[in-house]
């Protein structure tokens, strides 16, 4: 242990540090340190947050590493809904308004819970949770990744490769999907590919006609030989 007090070893001025061999020499020897500033560092002297943890991989980079671990344990068979999360926590806008109510609030989680139930071994799913009204605790599921690989949009039970649904209270003038190329020209287009080729399939695009300054939208296929439209609409 070192670093506490006066003593300016690597873990600063008022910090606190542990090291498997000499204090005065942390070099490949630092495990754990909180600095003056209160930030803790696993693996690193300097920690820039709250909480950082660094490894240097010298042998194997070829491999993804688990560097933070969260576990869910139970003590008897868990159930159908059993997880773990990150819950992220916040300060929200004191104004003057009747409906609003200052306080710590949820901002957000991001988790993953069983799907299994008796005998039915059905994997675990990803969700991404946001607070519609930040005046209360209250959290919605924004996204949802199955252990299927399915990805829900307002929905947490996707049936399809994406899925977009409705939670937040959609209407029917609401933009379920946005494409945007960035371009006048060419808006943007939805290619379906049997075999993921990206030359071959049924393609939905739009692009603006600079002769007759006419927004376009083309339904059809695509193949080696070039584009053929089946439909074609114009503003």
């Amino acid at each position: 242990v070192g670093g506490t007090g006066n003593n300016s070893s690597a873990a600063g001025i008022g910090g606190f540090g542990i090291y498997r061999t000499n204090p005065q020499d942390p070099s490949g020897s630092f495990v754990f340190n909180i600095n003056a500033n209160g930030n803790i560092g696993i693996g690193t002297t300097s920690p820039s947050s709250k909480l950082d943890i660094y490894r240097l991989e010298s042998t194997n980079r070829t491999s993804i590493s688990d560097l933070l671990t969260i576990n869910a344990d139970a003590n008897n068979s868990p159930y159908n809904g059993h997880g773990a999360a990150i819950l992220f926590r916040g300060q929200t806008y004191s104004g003057s308004g009747t409906n609003n109510t200052q306080g710590n609030r949820k901002w957000g989680q991001i988790g993953m819970y069983l799907n299994d139930a008796y005998d039915n071994f059905s994997g675990e799913s990803m969700y991404f949770a946001v607070a519609a009204d930040d005046r209360t605790d209250t959290l919605t599921t924004a996204m949802t990744i199955k252990y299927d690989g399915n990805v829900g949009i307002g929905t947490s039970t996707p049936n399809h490769a994406l899925q977009i649904g409705t939670s937040f209270g959609g209407t029917a003038s609401q933009v379920s999907l946005f494409v945007n190329a960035g371009n006048q020209t060419y808006a943007g287009a939805i290619l379906i590919s049997p075999d993921g080729n990206e030359n071959v399939g049924a393609k939905i695009g739009q692009y603006f006609e600079s002769g007759t300054n006419q927004q376009r939208l083309d339904l059809g296929t695509i193949g080696y030989s070039g584009v053929y439209p089946t439909l074609s609409l114009k503003d």
